[in-house]
């Protein structure tokens, strides 16, 4: 199924429980847009200005880049009424006003590439937006410029930055060129935070167009087929939209663009050549039959050096959630007249092999040396691209082919083979089903999921590359990764804000909660539980260690603030921990953002991107806060005390009482409280509160609550942290419009906990047959293990009560053996008759820390009456002395 780009905002999914829609929150600083949205590295902007909501006295601007600095512009104090001396005139502002602008100054050594920029005031950080930092002179487009008369000259390798102010907005420029010159023009609108969909055209004096491209990122190019001038043109394709939040930058350059590399990865600390196709590479040379969007393209191979480490994203330009979990870095070409756009080029984990045609039929399949990691194009139309590698018996590798997740715009799919019978299909992949979550990060790709493969016998297997849109996407943008190689487990982690809908950043207040979403990437099989911690955190702000359970694929984590926490506004580090293959493996977690609003509970994912850094704000003190109590925390009754860390079984629930504290006059009103899920529907969690529901409101002269965490009886044993959000409606001032309720949030303090299994083998006992009084029968256990447990077992007989004469010893079972032998003894007294009810009990000790018994089904058993001793007979007196030599005489004779 191919993915539709401009649609991907009205896609419905899965509809959630209905709710009664909220109202807004306090006064959280958001960020729309920020005018111009770049500028030139060694300049300083004069004027840059914001738009968004809830800025008031925006103080400063706080970028990714310490070489990027802004000082607010603020309006001069008003000064006294000649008129009228005595009245005193009104306090100077603390900020600037509406529109909010800032004077930008970009240190020279800045390298091009986006950075975040934040608006700061008294409510905390904003969200981030694109800040362009360039190596060419920059412009502001001036209106009018809607007819030829009015174009806008501009110079050749120049950036102007423009808005499309209304749908039926057109921006006309005129540009001189040579005969012979070509000119790349790249009107980026996706990749810097605009809800633009540019439309660019070139036409010459006689209103012929030479050229026009349009998406979220419109690039085109033309040669000048004379001197003279040349008319760009730019709108919004369809005509439909426009405002302040659709703005552009127009680039007019002779300079270089990239439009592929190949290989698309390399191995990491390695230094690789890789061919470039693109425009204006300064030294390539045509590449024929290869073109981008009908434009021809050159080739260059060039050098690169890649960072030693492969398991970080070094970028500057934009990721969307479905690559979050890519590994690689950042080339651009430099040129005469100026740098190329970034490509990034992924990390290898296995030998890079390059694809060799002709290998488009199952006969000239080109054979790989397994593990390795085959990097291929689809070359033609309806291209076909077929691999061997040779596989022993019981032998298991990973076949995982990205396309969607290089940001290459087409739906790959694999098949496999067996060559010996190259015609059957053992396994089609096509789109991986799998996402991180239906609306704050969705991470859905078009790649198939990634397929473990092992080997039924000995032999040679085929892999077959292929495209859903290979009859018409196909050249040297249509590039993909195969990797056939040995499992390795591995994870990625990606962190953002709270608020499923809303563009914002974490703000904490003063001893106040508030928590991140983290979303895992699990790789190769990976299924462990994730240990989250925040490496240094600010003073005053706590964080205890929290979990992603078991194949979990998200979790929230919270973070608070002490009473005495001060102002802050600054980066913090997140990192998971985990065990695989026994050994402890640490990632830090990449930053998400959410760039446009979307209607609560509509169903409709957000568009998001990863940012530069996971920031965080405090501020003023609380209204409320709710803290969890599991050292309180009972199974059967209040008052139990139960061990630390808490333990359940599957299938129990476990009853956390909490405290309310209210810490302003507002907030004596009531509190609800409901379980946080990064997933669609919190009542498939393995472990629930209140069944993913709210639990009843705590009243205004509460002070305290319990609420019950339930596992599942197939919820995969391991650690989960439980974090509920507490929510009130508490009356805020808006923008000088008095107060208003708002939905007020806190994070409730999480609650970890260790579930481990209600069994860990299937027992069946099987007796030998009857008992017999005064002698012995073995009674023979089986056991199937289960929940990976390969430890030693205890096992007991359990016999009814008030039993006589019979008894059994306990045995253990090995560990890696599934079978003993009960020896059952009767006393020669033992009453005859049947024993009902009899089991045996299997104990294991789980994660050699938790003793878990499990019982057989019951048995019976018939003891017979010991047998009657037998009659002895009597005993020969032996022959006397004398008689027995008069026998011997005569044999000696």
């Amino acid at each position: 199924m191919s993915r539709l780009r401009l649609c991907a905002a009205l896609v419905v999914l899965a509809a959630a429980p209905a709710l009664a829609q909220q109202p807004p929150g306090p006064p959280l600083p958001r960020l729309d847009s920020i005018s111009p949205p770049g500028g030139k590295a060694g300049t300083t902007v004069a004027e840059v200005a914001l738009t968004g909501t809830d800025l008031d006295e925006a103080d400063a601007l706080l970028f990714s880049h310490p070489g990027i600095k802004a000082e607010a512009i603020v309006p001069p104090t008003p000064k006294p009424d000649p008129k009228d001396p005595k009245k005193v005139p009104p306090p100077p502002p603390k900020g600037p006003h509406p529109p909010h602008k800032f004077k930008v100054t970009v240190a020279p050594d800045v390298s091009p590439g986006n950075y975040d920029v934040r608006a700061v005031n008294k409510f905390g950080l904003s969200n981030p937006r694109v800040f362009v930092v360039g190596d060419l002179p920059e412009v502001m487009e001036k209106e009018p410029n809607n007819d030829a008369p009015e174009a806008m000259r501009l110079e050749l390798n120049t950036t102007v930055n423009g808005t499309i102010s209304a749908p039926t907005d057109v921006d006309l420029f005129l540009i001189t060129a040579k005969k012979g010159q070509r000119i790349v023009l790249a009107c980026l609108a996706e990749s810097i935070d605009s809800r633009a969909q540019p439309l660019v055209e070139v036409y010459d004096q006689t209103a012929r167009r030479l050229a026009g491209q349009n998406g979220p990122d419109a690039v085109t190019d033309f040669v000048a087929p004379a001197d003279g001038d040349y008319f760009v043109r730019v709108a919004q394709f369809t005509y439909t939209a426009g405002g302040p939040q659709y703005f552009y930058r127009l680039t007019v350059t002779t300079g270089p663009w990239i439009d592929a590399v190949f290989p698309p990865m390399v191995e990491p600390g390695k230094a690789t050549q890789v061919t470039l196709y693109g425009r204006n590479l300064a030294g390539g040379s045509p590449e024929l039959g290869a073109f981008a969007d009908g434009r021809p393209l050159e080739k260059l191979v060039v050098t690169v050096n890649p960072p030693a480490d492969p398991t970080r994203l070094s970028f500057r330009g934009r990721i969307e959630p479905r690559s979050g979990g890519a590994d690689g870095f950042e080339y651009r070409l430099k040129g005469p007249t100026g740098t190329s756009n970034p490509v990034l080029i992924g990390f290898a984990q296995d030998k890079v092999v390059l694809e060799k045609e002709p290998n488009d039929k199952p006969e000239q399949a080109m054979d790989v040396p397994a593990p390795c990691e085959v990097a291929g194009r689809i070359d033609r139309r309806g291209d076909r691209d077929w691999y061997a590698f040779a596989a022993k018996k019981g032998e298991t590798f990973v076949i995982d082919l990205w396309g969607d997740r290089l940001g290459v715009p087409t739906d790959f799919l694999f098949t496999v083979r067996a060559a010996k019978s190259p015609t059957t299909d053992m396994v089609e992949k096509d789109d991986n089903p799998e996402i991180l979550s239906n609306t704050q990060f969705y991470s859905r790709t078009t790649d198939p999921d990634a397929y473990t493969f092992t080997a039924p016998e000995g032999g040679k297997y085929l892999v077959q590359v292929t495209s859903r849109e290979a009859s018409y996407q196909y050249g040297p943008r249509v590039t993909y990764r195969l990797r056939i190689g040995t499992p390795r487990p591995d994870f990625r982690l990606v962190a953002m804000p709270a608020s499923p809908h809303n563009p914002e950043a974490t703000v904490l207040h003063a001893d106040g909660s508030d928590y991140l979403k983290v979303y895992a990437f699990r790789s190769d099989g990976f299924t462990g539980p994730i240990t989250l911690s925040v490496e240094g955190p600010p003073p005053g702000v706590t964080c205890p260690p929290q979990v992603i359970g078991p194949a979990q694929r998200g979790a929230a984590l919270v973070l608070s603030a002490a009473s005495s926490a001060t102002r802050f506004d600054g980066p913090i580090v997140l990192k998971g921990t985990a065990s695989v293959a026994g050994k402890p493996v640490v990632r830090e977690a990449r930053a998400a953002t959410i760039e446009w609003a979307v209607q609560p509970m509509s169903n409709v994912p957000t568009i998001t991107r990863l940012d530069n850094a996971l920031m965080l704000s405090i501020r003023d003190k609380a209204h409320f806060k709710v803290t969890a109590e599991p050292e309180n925390a009972y199974l059967a009754k209040a008052g139990e005390k139960l061990p630390q860390p808490l333990t359940m079984k599957q299938g129990e629930k476990l009853t956390v009482p909490f405290k309310v504290a209210r810490m302003s006059p507002e907030a004596k009103v009531a509190i609800n409280l409901r379980q946080v899920s990064t997933s669609q529907n919190s009542q498939q969690l393995p472990v629930t509160v209140n069944s993913g529901q709210p639990l009843p409101a705590v009243a205004p002269d509460k002070g305290d609550g319990t609420f019950v965490i339930e596992a599942k009886p197939n919820a995969p044993p391991g650690a989960y942290t439980i974090v509920l959000n507490a929510t009130a409606l508490i009356p805020h001032e808006r923008e000088g419009k008095g107060k208003k309720p708002a939905t007020v949030e806190q994070a409730v303090t999480p609650v970890t906990v260790h579930v481990v299994p209600s069994a860990l083998a299937k027992v069946t006992a099987s007796p030998a047959g009857n008992l017999k009084g005064g002698m012995t029968s073995d009674l023979v256990v089986k056991l199937e293990r289960q929940n990976d447990y390969a430890g030693e077992y205890k096992v007991k007989l359990v016999l009814p009560a008030n039993t006589k004469g019979v008894i059994a010893d306990e045995i253990k079972i090995p560990a890696g053996q599934n079978e003993g032998k009960v020896v059952l003894k009767a006393a020669a007294d033992a009453p005859a008759g049947q024993l009902s009810g009899l089991l045996v009990q299997v104990t294991g000790m789980y994660d050699g820390k938790v003793a878990i018994t499990t019982e057989s089904p019951k048995f019976n058993l018939t003891v017979e009456k010991a047998p009657a001793p037998k009659k002895e007979e009597p005993k020969k007196e032996p022959p006397k002395k004398e008689e027995a030599k008069k026998k011997e005489e005569p044999k000696k004779k």
